[in-house]
C-alpha cells in the first residue's frame, strides 16, 4: 500500500469509505492509489487498485460548487449514465457517494479515441450509438423529466460569457461582442428535441476490451436537438472524415445543419474561454479588427 503521505489530501475522506464499496466484500486489503488519470476537464479522475482490479474514481466538478442545483444535475447525470450502461453504451457505475461527490466504476482497459485511431468503420459505430441514444424514451429509462434539463443554447452561452467576464478573461467590449453574436444566433426547432449527450467529442469515446465502444461523461446530457450531438462529433473529427460523415448522415442539405454547427462551435469556444486557458484573441481571431487597440 502507498504511504498515506502519497495519497492526495482530497482523497483521504473518500478512502475512508472503502468498506462500503461493493468490491470490498471479497477483500480485506485497503485500496491503493495509483495516480491521477489525465484528460478530465470538469472532474478529477483517479486510478486505484482494489481487490485485484483497477478502478476509476471520479471526483465531481472542479467547476461546480456542489449547490443543490448541482447535486440535482449530478443525480440526473447518474440516472442517464446508468440507463445507458444498461444498454451497453456506457460503463456501469459500481458505487456512488452523494455526500462526498464521487463515484467508482471499473477502469476500462482501453483508450480514448483520437484522430489517428478513427476510420470510416469506427465513425459508423459512433453514429449508430448516437442514434440509439436519440431514440430512447425517457419514461422507459426511468429518468426524471423534471430534473433532466432542456438545453437552451443561448442561456448557456450567456452564462459562459458572464463566467469569462467574472474571471477577467474578457472586458466589457468583448462581452458586448459575444452578447451580440448570441443574440443573432438562430434557434433550432424545439419540437425535434430528444435525449442528447451534448459532448460526444472524440475524448469521450473509449474503445475497450473485445473492441467494445462506449460513450462516457454524461455530465451535460439534456433534451436537445439531435443535430447538436452530431455537430459536436463532426467538429472533433479529422477533416479527412467530413465527407464520409456527410455521406453517412445525409444531413448537409437540412436547413438546421449549419445552425447546429454554429451552436456547437460557439458552445465549445465560449466554454473554453470561460473555464480553460485560451484567450479571447486565441478563440475569436475573427474579431481582431473590432477590438480597441
Amino acid at each position: 500500500m502507498l504511504e498515506p503521505s502519497k495519497l492526495p489530501a482530497e482523497l483521504h475522506s473518500v478512502f475512508d469509505d472503502w468498506m462500503l464499496w461493493p468490491c470490498s466484500s471479497t477483500s480485506s486489503a485497503k485500496p491503493k492509489w495509483l495516480g491521477k488519470v489525465e484528460g478530465g476537464l470538469n472532474n478529477d479522475n483517479h486510478l486505484i487498485e482494489f481487490d485485484g482490479q483497477h478502478w476509476l474514481l471520479r471526483l465531481h466538478g472542479t467547476h461546480n460548487d456542489h449547490t443543490s442545483q448541482d447535486l440535482e444535475s449530478r443525480q440526473t447525470e447518474y440516472q442517464v449514465h446508468q440507463a445507458m450502461a444498461a444498454l451497453g453504451i456506457a460503463p456501469t457505475i459500481s458505487y456512488r457517494s452523494v455526500n462526498k461527490h464521487y463515484w467508482l466504476r471499473p477502469f476500462l482497459n482501453g483508450a480514448a479515441i483520437n484522430a489517428e485511431d478513427i476510420d470510416n468503420e469506427m465513425l459508423k459505430r459512433m453514429l449508430v450509438i448516437l442514434n440509439r441514444v436519440h431514440q430512447q424514451n425517457l419514461n422507459d429509462l426511468f429518468v426524471s423529466t423534471k430534473t433532466l434539463k432542456t438545453l437552451d443554447t443561448h442561456a448557456a452561452l450567456n452564462n459562459y460569457v458572464e463566467s469569462a467576464h467574472q474571471r477577467q478573461k474578457i472586458g466589457l467590449h468583448q462581452r458586448a461582442l459575444l452578447a451580440h453574436v448570441i443574440e443573432v444566433l438562430p434557434r433550432l426547432p424545439a419540437c425535434e428535441a430528444v435525449l442528447c449527450h451534448i459532448d460526444p467529442t472524440l475524448p469521450n469515446w473509449i474503445l475497450g476490451e473485445n473492441n467494445a465502444l462506449q460513450l462516457i461523461d454524461w455530465e451535460y446530457c439534456a433534451i436537445a436537438h439531435p443535430l447538436i450531438d452530431l455537430a459536436m462529433l463532426f467538429h472533433s473529427l479529422p477533416t479527412t472524415l467530413h465527407d464520409q460523415f456527410s455521406e453517412d448522415i445525409k444531413i448537409v442539405d437540412q436547413p438546421s445543419w449549419p445552425i447546429a454547427l454554429r451552436h456547437s462551435d460557439l458552445l465549445t469556444r465560449i466554454w473554453l474561454l470561460a473555464f480553460q486557458a485560451p484567450t479571447f484573441e486565441d478563440l475569436f481571431p475573427e474579431f481582431g479588427e473590432l477590438l480597441p487597440s
